[in-house]
């Protein structure tokens, strides 16, 4: 029963074990002092590196048209480097943490927001101008066909008046012929 977050009696009461391990947390990490704690700061300092640099691939990616594997290359050298600055100094810690407020103000908002925006609409765009290439290079091949089709049906009907017309002048150099020999 100390487990649910539900009571016998239907009220709301907190999960001691999850609510101690929180509290020891963040005790450890926000409220202590400089030097305490030294080894939780650093572990708490890389797994947020690991997260900033997770969604900087994902920004480099898909915002910025990296390929996935100069993108990877970027972000594994940015995430040594950030990580092991944000566990080993403090300085990066509070630095990094001064910045987490600036995302929930109007202006960051607005910024994650234009990614999010232009994440959205980046790949349909890009699909329009592939499709309108794509268009553009089947009606060059339709009118080339169209073209070569034009061509074998002239060369088609000019065959029969070729052989009508040489029927015609053999017909014609007959009679001329017997034309001339009566006369």
């Amino acid at each position: 029963m100390g487990d649910h977050a539900s009571g016998s009696d239907g009220k709301y009461r907190p999960m001691p074990k999850l609510t101690r391990f929180m509290s020891d947390s963040t005790e450890k990490v926000l409220h202590s002092k400089r030097g305490a704690h030294k080894t939780t700061k650093a572990v708490f300092g890389a797994f947020i590196g690991v997260l900033i640099d997770a969604g900087l691939y994902i920004l480099c990616v898909f915002s910025f048209g990296y390929t996935y594997d100069s993108a990877a290359i970027f972000v594994s050298i940015a995430t040594v480097l950030l990580s092991a600055s944000l566990a080993l100094s403090s300085h990066c810690r509070c630095i990094a943490s001064l910045y987490v407020p600036n995302f929930f103000t109007g202006k960051g908002r607005a910024v994650l927001l234009t990614v999010l925006l232009s994440l959205i609409v980046s790949y349909p765009l890009e699909n329009i101008a592939n499709n309108a290439k794509k268009t553009g290079k089947s009606m060059s091949c339709l009118v080339e066909l169209a073209t070569n089709q034009s061509r074998y049906l002239q060369d088609e009907s000019r065959q029969p008046v070729e052989k009508l017309k040489g029927k015609w002048y053999d017909r014609a150099d007959t009679t001329i012929t017997e034309i001339s020999i009566t006369l």
